[in-house]
Protein backbone atom coordinates (compact mmCIF):
# COMPACT_ATOMS: atom_id res chain seq x y z
CA UNK A 1 0.00 0.00 0.00
CA UNK A 2 1.62 3.44 -0.87
CA UNK A 3 0.55 6.35 1.16
CA UNK A 4 0.00 9.73 -0.86
CA UNK A 5 -0.42 13.07 0.82
CA UNK A 6 -3.94 14.27 0.84
CA UNK A 7 -5.51 16.77 -1.86
CA UNK A 8 -5.82 19.95 -0.48
CA UNK A 9 -8.82 21.74 -0.94
CA UNK A 10 -9.40 23.52 -3.88
CA UNK A 11 -9.75 27.30 -2.48
CA UNK A 12 -6.82 26.59 0.24
CA UNK A 13 -4.86 25.30 -2.99
CA UNK A 14 -6.32 28.94 -4.97
CA UNK A 15 -5.24 30.85 -1.67
CA UNK A 16 -1.68 29.33 -1.44
CA UNK A 17 -1.13 30.36 -5.14
CA UNK A 18 -2.34 33.67 -5.18
CA UNK A 19 -0.16 34.57 -1.50
CA UNK A 20 2.83 32.55 -3.60
CA UNK A 21 2.82 35.49 -6.11
CA UNK A 22 4.91 38.11 -5.60
CA UNK A 23 3.90 41.89 -5.75
CA UNK A 24 6.55 43.84 -6.94
CA UNK A 25 8.26 41.57 -9.17
CA UNK A 26 7.71 38.40 -12.01
CA UNK A 27 7.87 34.92 -10.80
CA UNK A 28 8.29 31.52 -12.67
CA UNK A 29 5.12 28.52 -12.54
CA UNK A 30 8.28 26.75 -10.90
CA UNK A 31 8.55 29.63 -7.71
CA UNK A 32 5.31 29.85 -7.68
CA UNK A 33 4.60 25.87 -7.17
CA UNK A 34 7.19 25.89 -5.11
CA UNK A 35 5.82 28.28 -2.49
CA UNK A 36 2.58 27.32 -2.76
CA UNK A 37 3.51 23.38 -2.06
CA UNK A 38 2.05 22.10 -5.33
CA UNK A 39 3.36 20.53 -8.73
CA UNK A 40 4.14 22.33 -11.85
CA UNK A 41 1.00 21.36 -13.65
CA UNK A 42 -1.69 21.82 -10.92
CA UNK A 43 0.07 25.58 -10.48
CA UNK A 44 -0.12 26.16 -14.09
CA UNK A 45 -3.83 24.93 -14.87
CA UNK A 46 -4.88 26.92 -11.69
CA UNK A 47 -2.84 30.01 -12.59
CA UNK A 48 -4.56 30.04 -16.02
CA UNK A 49 -8.42 29.43 -14.66
CA UNK A 50 -8.03 32.17 -12.23
CA UNK A 51 -6.65 34.91 -14.95
CA UNK A 52 -9.72 33.55 -17.33
CA UNK A 53 -12.03 33.93 -14.51
CA UNK A 54 -10.77 37.64 -13.91
CA UNK A 55 -11.78 38.62 -16.96
CA UNK A 56 -15.22 37.59 -17.14
CA UNK A 57 -18.01 39.30 -16.30
CA UNK A 58 -18.24 39.54 -11.99
CA UNK A 59 -20.56 37.30 -10.34
CA UNK A 60 -22.69 38.22 -7.51
CA UNK A 61 -24.36 36.68 -4.99
CA UNK A 62 -27.73 37.57 -2.56
CA UNK A 63 -30.36 36.36 -0.99
CA UNK A 64 -33.98 36.10 -1.89
CA UNK A 65 -36.49 38.59 -1.35
CA UNK A 66 -38.31 35.98 0.77
CA UNK A 67 -34.72 34.91 2.34
CA UNK A 68 -35.04 31.36 0.96
CA UNK A 69 -32.14 30.67 -0.10
CA UNK A 70 -29.65 32.38 -2.12
CA UNK A 71 -29.43 33.73 -5.96
CA UNK A 72 -27.31 35.01 -8.46
CA UNK A 73 -26.19 37.26 -11.27
CA UNK A 74 -23.69 38.60 -13.15
CA UNK A 75 -22.42 41.84 -14.41
CA UNK A 76 -23.08 42.73 -18.41
CA UNK A 77 -20.56 42.45 -20.77
CA UNK A 78 -19.26 45.57 -22.84
CA UNK A 79 -21.97 45.70 -25.62
CA UNK A 80 -24.46 43.54 -23.94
Amino acid sequence: MTSSKPRKPYWVLVDDLIDALPVRRDATVEEIRRKAGCGWSTASRWLDLIIHIQELPRVMKSRRPSGQGDVYKRERRKGE
